[in-house]
């Protein structure tokens, strides 16, 4: 099973191969600070061991009486008498000591602190409190004062199985035990290994530990580094992410690559319809874009809807599918404010009429300014599409050209709401250009061209300026 390390120099897993075989066990963390980072306790706690921490800054006593429920945290230095003592916290570190000595050195490097005043108590008061349990580690952390700790052990007989002390100054990789290792040694501890930053120590009592401690962690110890776990955490967190957002990006592709197509479809039918447009020399101009002089404009009548230019009225599709109900329509034709005076409007258009309304003989009556340009009488027998051309006085900025069907001289009306007959007309292409006036520079006017369709026969009744192709 693979053990996880939290602390700094991997104390824990060295503790761990001597220990391991203890249940429940019990530890002294002095010095303790925080509860995971750089932790040498957290690994034990997590497979159910207790014990006791000591740490006098109170921003850590506190998140150590937050985190590890079933735990005694004193907060308090270590001394070798009980009392009060001036202490240098060094926020966010683990350099907060009680050592004049230290304090100087910090000091004159640069480091700022606060000042505390802390309670002291001594080791042997710590081992009091468990009442005769065994300890199995001790763990001594304290930034110089390592020599007034173990000074307060005093007479007590009890005797951790390991004791941990760093034994380098602080912040360095200078040794500097020999002051207070006597007092371990007094006490018949045994020196097994030094880690770098630490010396440890075993018991008179144990010695059969001191193989386990002979050497460092290495990968035979089968653990691995919170911190790794942590980028592992992380790394699965991105790959998860990152997978997350492939998908996405997937979809996105996928709708682009739609879009893409369905624009490329759309630029196919555009281009297929300029190209049409072309070969039928037809310009497509909005509706309020007038039209100038000799200008050719070609206005296409849709399916439901006729055009933008009609007010009201007939509408065809290509397959003259749909009629317009409209007995009477009105196209509004913007004209150029910059034409010539006496121009007219020419205009030839395509129409067809429903066999239910050529069964009535219609009339259709084209007129503009109140004058009739264009009458057309239909038979019965007349064919129901036609190609019809006429001239109209050009009239700025519009001209107007009203469409009515009628019967004879009289509207035609619907006798009920629902009279279902198609009485209107529909209208597919209608050309218009402006010319000069063809009759010696006279609009025509109220002398438009009076058609007569039936029978295969075409009757012009006055003048030639109308022509009709069946």
């Amino acid at each position: 099973m693979t053990f996880t390390s939290y602390a700094q120099n991997f104390e824990d897993v060295l503790l761990w191969r001597a220990l391991a075989s203890i249940e429940r066990g019990v530890y002294i963390d002095i010095g303790a600070q925080h509860p995971i980072d750089d932790s040498v306790s957290m690994a034990f706690y997590e497979k159910g061991w207790r014990g006791i921490h000591v740490e006098p800054v109170p921003y850590y006593a506190e998140l150590l009486r937050s985190h590890r429920q079933g735990e005694i945290v004193i907060q308090a230095a270590l001394s070798s008498k009980k009392g009060r003592m001036r202490f240098f916290e060094l926020p966010n570190t683990g350099l907060s000591t009680g050592s004049a000595d230290v304090i100087r050195r910090h000091i004159d490097s640069g480091l700022h602190g606060t000042e505390l005043i802390v309670e002291t108590i001594t080791l042997a008061s710590i081992f009091s409190r468990l009442g005769g349990k065994d300890i199995h580690w001790m763990k001594v952390d304290v930034e110089g004062m390592e020599l007034e700790v173990l000074r307060g052990w005093r007479q007590s007989k009890v005797r951790p199985w390991v004791v941990v002390v760093e034994s380098t100054l602080p912040n360095s990789k200078i040794e500097a035990f020999e002051a207070w290792e006597p007092e371990l040694v007094a006490r018949g501890y045994q020196f097994a290994y030094f880690d770098g930053l630490n010396r440890y120590y075993v018991s008179p009592q144990h010695k059969e530990l001191l193989p386990a401690l002979r050497y460092g962690a290495n990968v035979l110890d089968q653990f691995v580094p919170i911190g790794i776990l942590k980028l592992q955490e992380k790394a699965h967190y991105l790959i998860g992410r990152n997978e997350r957002l492939l998908k996405q990006i997937k979809k996105m592709s996928d709708a682009v690559s739609g879009f893409v197509e369905g624009a490329k479809s759309s630029v196919n039918q555009l281009e297929q319809f300029a190209h049409e447009i072309k070969l039928a020399h037809i310009e497509s101009l909005p509706a309020d874009v007038p039209i100038r002089f000799g200008e050719d404009r070609t206005i296409l009548f849709s399916q439901g809807e006729s055009t933008d230019y009609l007010t009201c009225g007939f509408s065809m599709p290509e397959t003259w599918g749909t009629w317009s109900n409209a007995l009477r329509s009105r196209i509004d034709i913007p004209v150029d404010s910059a034409l010539p005076e006496k121009c007219e409007m020419r205009v030839r258009m395509s129409i067809r009429v429903p066999e239910d309304l050529l069964e009535l003989a219609p009339v259709l009556k084209i007129s503009c300014e109140d004058a009739d340009v264009c009458i057309v009488f239909f038979r019965p027998t007349s064919l129901n599409e036609h190609e019809i051309a006429f001239s109209t006085p050009a009239v700025m900025p519009k001209t107007t050209i009203f469409f009515q069907i009628t019967n004879l001289s009289s509207p035609w009306t619907r006798p009920d709401s629902d009279d279902s007959r198609l009485l209107g007309f529909g209208v597919n292409i209608m050309h218009v250009v402006i010319k000069p006036c063809g009759n010696g520079g006279k609009a025509t006017q109220g002398e438009g061209p009076l058609i007569s369709i039936g029978d295969g026969e075409l009757l012009f009744l006055q003048n030639k300026t109308a022509e009709l192709r069946s």
